[in-house]
């Protein structure tokens, strides 16, 4: 086993990083398709916590948390045309719904720092 992910090159130009034989790549995207199209995994599974774990060549961003739609300070899936989703933890719910739940968790964190 090795501490450092192996890059991949294919023959069409897209690099794919691995560590034991899962996608995973801590400073950058482990999949980088020669049309721009870039995923984001940690330990196999889609994750980041800075930005969408998947940007489309197109446009398109998903944000992903432990493999799960997820995002907090917006819609979880926004699509080049403006077509929005909003996801916590996997998941969908209405606009919202999700401004309500992260309100109330927002209000919940900040009154434990309080204490």
């Amino acid at each position: 086993m090795t501490d450092e992910p192996i890059c991949e090159v294919d023959s069409n130009g897209t690099k794919e990083w691995y560590l034991n034989g899962k996608r995973h790549r801590t400073d950058g995207p482990a999949i980088e398709y020669a049309n721009g199209t870039k995923f984001w995994f940690l330990n196999g599974k889609r994750h980041r916590t800075d930005g969408p774990a998947i940007e489309w060549a197109n446009g398109d961003n998903h944000w992903y948390l432990n493999n799960k739609l997820h995002r907090t300070d917006g819609p979880a899936i926004e699509y080049a045309n403006g077509t929005k989703f909003w996801y916590l933890n996997g998941q969908k719910m209405t606009e919202e719904e999700h401004r309500s739940i992260t309100a109330l968790y927002n209000w919940i964190t900040s009154a434990r720092l309080v204490k």
